[in-house]
């Protein structure tokens, strides 16, 4: 009875630590949305809303964005059941809902 116990005490800590994990990365990666959402209209601290929209790759409001996107939706997916298939599928929805969610965020703040 007491080599289950002991075999089930790491387990449970390690998905106490995942949960834990799961949770910063998520409530981190919203508040990165809200920000690159709020902070990046271009209307916000005096700015100019009719001004030029920069490039892909240098638009800080889309890089932020798609970074929190990344870690609210790859972390919780390979967290719960961690391996390599789970890491892969991981990066790929991530990079997926990335790119949607960093467009839709920086057309939003650009106008």
């Amino acid at each position: 009875m007491t080599e289950v116990r002991s075999a089930e005490r790491p387990r449970l800590w390690l998905q106490l630590l995942s949960g834990a994990t799961i949770g910063v990365a998520v409530v981190i990666g919203l508040g990165m949305i809200l920000i690159a959402r709020v902070a990046g209209s271009c209307d916000a601290f005096g700015g100019r809303c009719p001004a030029e929209r920069p490039p892909l790759l240098e638009d800080d409001v889309f890089g932020m964005a798609a970074f929190g996107t990344a870690l609210v939706v790859a972390v919780p997916i390979f967290l719960s059941h961690p391996s390599k298939r789970r890491f892969a599928i991981a990066v790929g929805v991530g990079l997926v809902a990335a790119f949607l969610v960093g467009m839709v965020v920086s057309t939003a703040a650009h106008g």
